[in-house]
């Protein structure tokens, strides 16, 4: 074989894998324009799109997916769930959020307790904003953490929706290390028995 032949068969070979990566990375948008979507669409609209940079792409992509409906919970569920990517967890929580509160406060539940401090804020803040009873001991559960994020933002939420409930753990807390926690503490604690606590 030439030295011309061989050059050839290479060109091509990089050539064809040049293209087939430009298709490969193009994000689906012709799902967004899709009737119907099955679960490998959903999971290719959320992983794909969801997370885009452009922000009219995310806004259409969580569009298609609330569209979606019921359909679409059990793939957001396992996403929210089991995906590496931290901020795709986030985004599909919110378009979960949307579509059906109970499903999400399981998923919150669980995130929860997960080991990156992170993702359990995002849960005790998703978890603020859902109107579900369940949220509630969600919110109570997390000032039982570890985290001082954690802690100031289960603090707040637990005012904002008026869970009683949550007296005892926030009494506990006006003795925690962070001042910041108990600041929040001392102020959830005020809103809810509308008396005044100071911090030490």
């Amino acid at each position: 074989m030439s030295k011309f032949t061989i050059f050839t068969v290479v060109l091509l070979v990089l050539i064809g894998g040049g293209v087939w990566l430009l298709f490969a990375s193009r994000p689906p948008i012709d799902l967004l324009e899709a009737q119907t979507l099955g679960p490998d669409e959903i999971r290719r609209v959320a992983t794909r799109l969801l997370v885009h940079d452009d922000i009219d792409l995310r806004s259409a992509a969580a569009r298609k997916l609330t569209e979606a409906g019921d359909s679409a919970v059990p793939v957001l569920v396992e996403l929210a769930l089991k995906h590496p990517d931290r901020i795709l967890r986030i985004a599909v929580l919110e378009v979960l959020r949307v579509l059906d509160e109970e499903r999400t406060v399981t998923v919150v539940e669980q995130l929860a307790i997960e080991d990156d401090a992170e993702l359990r804020r995002v849960a005790v803040d998703i978890a603020a904003r859902l109107s579900h009873r369940g949220a509630r001991d969600v919110l109570v559960k997390a000032l039982d953490d570890e985290d001082g994020g954690v802690l100031s933002t289960a603090a707040g939420a637990c005012a904002s929706k008026g869970v009683r409930d949550a007296v005892p753990a926030l009494k506990q807390l006006l003795n925690h290390p962070s001042i910041s926690v108990r600041r929040h503490s001392a102020r959830a604690l005020g809103r809810l028995t509308g008396k005044r606590y100071e911090v030490r």
